[in-house]
């Protein structure tokens, strides 16, 4: 029994994950737009709901056991790690300025609290950070764990990112630019090959990567 609580224990008290992203190399080139960009802090609207339903797992009968987070900072487990230390409103925020900063769409483009302190600002609208786990028991209660020193898989997350961005003169103005980041991504567990059950940056990544593009399209038209 201890020898499957220790490895229980692999998926329940692993390290602290920290939010960490790495944009897109500075651009050489000059600025699409000879203007100013101010990237307001996030706004959160993502359901307050979290639920840890893991330990079903132990129940004879169960195949596994799962959880479902819509704000999954807020948990001090994961399945295959701790406590997040993740800020999404200024986590995401001064990533995709960064992303914008490092591709000169702009002239600058920074972060700020104050929408005049830039020619365009930018809006961003958190509507889902969403986290499904599950550890598998195959029905075999606290001895299921045994199965995974045989290979089978141990656990799964996925995770999904649900983001908008929109750029306008002033926040009560008309968008020049409205953009939603919808990405997600998966991961399946085995004993001895641990998944990473924190996969945002990535989202963001993915994301930023295609949005990108149609920023700059959607300004090149602006007056200088």
């Amino acid at each position: 029994m201890g020898l499957v609580f220790a490895c229980a224990c692999l998926f329940g008290c692993a390290q602290t994950r920290t939010w960490s992203y790495t944009p897109e190399p500075r651009s050489t080139a000059s600025p699409t737009v000879n203007k100013t960009l101010v990237v307001l802090p996030f706004e959160d609207h993502r359901k307050n709901e979290n639920d840890n339903l893991i330990g079903l797992y132990m129940i004879p009968l169960m195949p596994y056991g799962w959880a479902d987070f819509e704000t999954p900072e807020g948990p001090q487990m994961h399945i295959t790690s701790g406590l997040w230390q993740f800020r999404p409103s200024d986590d995401l925020s001064r990533a995709v300025a960064q992303e914008i900063e490092n591709a000169r769409v702009f002239r600058e483009t920074f972060v700020g609290n104050r929408p005049s302190d830039g020619d365009y600002v930018l809006m961003g609208e958190i509507t889902r950070t969403g986290y499904h786990g599950k550890i598998f028991s195959y029905c075999l209660s606290v001895y299921g764990p045994l199965l995974w020193f045989l290979g089978l898989p141990a656990a799964h997350v996925s995770n999904r990112l649900e983001l908008r961005l929109r750029i306008a003169k002033s926040p009560s103005d008309p968008p020049i630019w409205d953009y939603t980041i919808d990405a997600g991504d998966e991961g399946t567990s085995f004993l001895y090959v641990q998944k990473a059950d924190f996969m945002y940056d990535a989202l963001l990544k993915k994301g930023m990567t295609d949005a990108v593009p149609m920023l700059r399209s959607a300004v090149g038209s602006l007056p200088p």
